[in-house]
Parts: structure tokens; C-alpha cells; sequence
């Protein structure tokens, strides 16, 4: 298919709850040929700094939400001034950022003979992205939404608060209300108190955004589990399901071949917070902190100097979003790591504060632009001690255990997930994906 034809086919956007898989499907769609836009190789997400002036999905979502206070919504239901923003960001952010880079990632692939899906153009993974499909709908007209979708028990047990801390009180606007309701019921808990709400939210948006994408014949929609993608009694399945809906070019002989491949870990994800294997060091932690935040304010201050340049916005933007990971993975090292990890940041730190200078003396926009492409490629994992297939399994049911001495917060958490634990198969349990596919044995691998 030539490239031009392919200006017709759908967008695929890959959404989820924080810490739901996105991630393993991305790995997947790379095998399944599907060309992917990624900002950020840790994550494989597009951050969207284009949005906002760098704030990226964030800043769109609740804008968004402080209108719906849904994710079930219609792009008329906003108010017109939001309407105009709303088409204002995604033509800079789609039109003028993003449209050249998939003309290039699809010019590539066609130069390599690449042979690609015959169903989508390009795709991208956006996991909070699922909150704006009418957004979406309304600036491609034509997309196709792959849901993943992972058990709100262990998404809620997580130490990543990040989508609490980020919408909570932009979703709900009784949060007040029911924040101190949950702290009567959980007796000022406050980590439980949380987990509750992470899983209100993770039952709201779900639910949600299901409820849309199977009601809108505009949307082609797949909500898939991620639990079906690692168990190898589904694997097989879940993996033609998701092939069917790109139209991968791969025959069933290699889907087959595909399935039997040993799990790629992709890690925790790039929001936890929890405790440690270098919880021992927090003076390193400490030290790798404050450098990055004095060096992160010391760049932006620059930056916000350049207001003539507004070339350089969403590299700025990007930069951020980049800042902020590296301060996460700062984390994650291990004790081993850390002598490396210092001189690694050291040395990430120099470059950085030697182009801020660049900035301050005005060097020309085409230098400062080509800097920044640099810059942002600094160190995407810190560790490489990458898990074996059975820990990335201990991280699925994991609530069982977690639960087992806290009945309180097993009920709340039942309580507020009730729907969705239901709809998604998970309490009761019973099967969610379809079984179209259930006639194909998929037994032996001949490559």
C-alpha cells in the first residue's frame, strides 16, 4: 500500500489506566509491523509536549474533565471557548508536530520494504489518552482505540498515585466530600484512603470509557485484558485479536510462533514510588534530587528568557517531560548502580547547563534545536537488570496478598470497584475476551 493511501486509514491509539500493560502491547504491535510514534523509549509513550506550552496530556485532560466530569462524553457537550482551545492544541500538537514524524517513521518503513498492517496508518500510546476519545474522534475522525485493561485490585494496591494526584479533584467535584468520607470509613488510613480512591477512578474510567467505545459506531474499539496477553491458555488468542484488528500482514503459523515467545519485561512503571532496593542510600537519592531540580529550575528559567523562540516550545516541553522521568528513575538504582548512575548525571548535568548558556547568549534557533535532540536522549533506564518471565507474573494477583490482613480496605476496595471488577471479568470471575478464535490450535512452532 502506498503511503498516500495510507492517509485514510484509521489512527490507532493504545490507552489504559496507569500501570495496566500498555507497555507489553506496544511490544507486541512492534512485532506485529505496526509502525509506532514514541517520545520516550522508557515509557513507550507519546508525552505530547506540544500541548499547553510543554504541560502535555495532563493540562488537555483536565481541562477536559473539569467540564464532563466524565469520561462518557460528547465533543459538543463542552463549552465553545473550550471547543476552539481544544482544536487550537491538537492541530499544533497532531498537525504541525506529530504528522511530520509519522511521514518519516512510515517513509522509512516503506524504504526498508517493510510490509505493514493494512488497517491503521500509524499508532501511538498515550495511556490517559483514554479520557479524551471524543476529543480524538473530533480531530481524525477516524480511530481505532485498543482499551487495555488490567485488574483494578493490583492497579490500586500500586505505589503509583500519580492519576489520584493528577485528576482525583478534577473528576469528582464532590472530592472533598468523598475523601473525608473515606477517611471515617478507613480510620485516617491515609495510603488506604488512597488505594480507594485510585480505584474509584481506575472503575470510573474504565467502565467509562467501555461503555463509550462500544456505543460509538464512529470508534473502532478493542478492550482487551492485559492478564489474557501473560497467561498462556489466552495468549495465543489475544495476541489474533490484536493482529486482526491492525491487519497485520503475519500469517496464523506466526502469530503462533509469536505466542510461544518468552515474556518480554518491560517493568514496574516509570510512576512508582515505592520503597527501594536503595532505600539504604537516601543520601545518594537525596544528592540525585537536588541536582536535577536545581539544574531543571536553573534551564527553565532560561528558557522562559526565550519567548521570541517559539520554535522552541515543544522541545522545551519535552525536556521536561524527560526531566521528571530521569528524577523517577533516580529511584530505582541499586546500590550497585550508584557510582555509575552519579558520573552518568554528572556528566548529563555539564551538557545541559553548557547549552543553557548557549540559550542565554542566543545562539541560533537551528544549533539550539539540534542541541535539545541530544539532550533528550540522555540515559533511558538506569537499571538493566532486567526481570525474569515469572516476576513479571508475581506482579499480576498480587492484591490477594496484599489484602489478606486489611478486611476493611478489601471491602471498600470491592465496594468501589464493583462494576468494573464485574464487566471486566475479574469478581466473579469469568471470561471477558471473546473466543473467536478458540477453533485455531496454536500447539507447536514450525518458523
Amino acid at each position: 500500500m502506498e503511503i498516500q493511501s495510507r492517509s485514510k486509514l484509521p489512527l490507532l491509539i493504545i490507552g489504559g489506566s496507569d500501570g495496566s500493560g500498555t507497555r507489553a502491547f506496544v511490544d507486541v504491535l512492534g512485532h506485529l509491523h505496526v509502525p509506532m510514534l514514541v517520545d520516550d523509549k522508557a515509557t513507550l509513550d507519546i508525552h505530547a509536549p506540544c500541548f499547553y506550552h510543554g504541560d502535555g496530556w495532563p493540562h488537555l485532560v483536565n481541562r477536559v474533565m473539569n467540564e464532563t466530569h466524565s469520561a462518557r462524553y460528547e465533543f459538543s457537550d463542552l463549552s465553545p471557548s473550550v471547543q476552539d482551545e481544544l482544536h487550537e492544541q491538537m492541530r499544533i500538537c497532531f498537525r504541525e508536530h506529530y504528522a511530520p514524524r509519522a511521514l518519516r517513521l512510515l517513509m522509512e518503513a516503506h524504504k526498508k520494504g517493510k510490509e505493514l498492517p493494512h488497517r491503521i496508518r500509524y499508532g501511538f500510546k498515550a495511556p490517559v489518552s483514554m479520557l479524551l476519545l471524543p476529543v480524538l474522534l473530533e480531530t481524525f475522525e477516524n480511530i481505532k482505540f485498543l482499551h487495555v485493561i488490567r485488574d483494578g485490585r493490583d492497579i490500586a494496591l500500586s505505589s503509583n498515585t500519580s492519576p489520584v494526584d493528577k485528576f482525583y479533584r478534577t473528576f469528582y467535584p464532590n472530592a472533598a466530600e468523598q475523601v473525608t468520607m473515606l477517611h471515617e470509613a478507613l480510620g485516617n488510613d491515609t495510603v488506604s484512603v488512597k488505594q480507594v480512591m485510585a480505584m474509584q477512578l481506575w472503575n470510573d474510567w474504565n467502565t467509562q470509557v467501555y461503555e463509550f467505545g462500544t456505543s460509538h459506531p464512529s470508534i473502532d474499539y478493542l478492550p482487551i485484558k492485559t492478564e489474557d496477553l501473560l497467561n498462556p491458555v489466552t495468549r495465543f488468542e489475544a495476541i489474533q485479536q490484536v493482529a486482526e484488528f491492525v491487519g497485520s500482514p503475519l500469517s496464523t503459523a506466526q502469530l503462533c510462533c509469536l505466542s510461544q515467545k518468552e515474556l518480554h519485561d518491560m517493568g514496574k512503571s516509570m510512576n512508582f514510588q515505592g520503597k527501594q532496593e536503595n532505600s539504604g542510600r537516601p543520601d545518594v537519592r537525596t544528592q540525585l534530587e537536588a541536582k536535577d531540580k536545581s539544574l531543571v529550575a536553573s534551564f527553565l528559567d532560561a528558557g522562559r528568557r526565550m519567548h521570541d523562540k517559539e520554535q522552541l516550545t515543544s522541545e522545551l516541553g519535552l525536556f521536561k517531560q524527560q526531566a521528571a522521568r530521569f528524577r523517577t528513575q533516580m529511584e530505582t538504582i541499586t546500590s550497585d548502580d550508584v557510582e555509575d548512575t552519579l558520573l552518568e548525571q554528572n556528566d548529563y548535568e555539564k551538557k545541559l547547563e553548557a547549552h543553557r548558556q548557549e540559550i542565554l547568549n542566543n545562539i541560533p534557533n537551528q544549533e539550539a534545536r539540534k542541541k535539545f535532540r541530544l539532550l533528550v536522549t540522555a540515559p533511558q533506564q538506569i537499571r538493566t537488570d532486567a526481570a525474569p518471565p515469572e516476576e513479571v507474573k508475581q506482579r499480576y494477583g498480587k492484591w490477594v496478598s496484599k489484602l489478606e490482613h486489611f478486611p476493611e480496605l478489601s471491602q471498600e476496595l470491592h465496594a468501589y470497584g464493583a462494576k468494573g471488577l464485574d464487566l471486566f471479568g475479574y469478581a466473579p470471575p469469568h471470561e471477558f475476551m471473546s473466543r473467536k478464535f478458540r477453533s485455531i490450535p496454536c500447539s507447536s512452532c514450525v518458523e
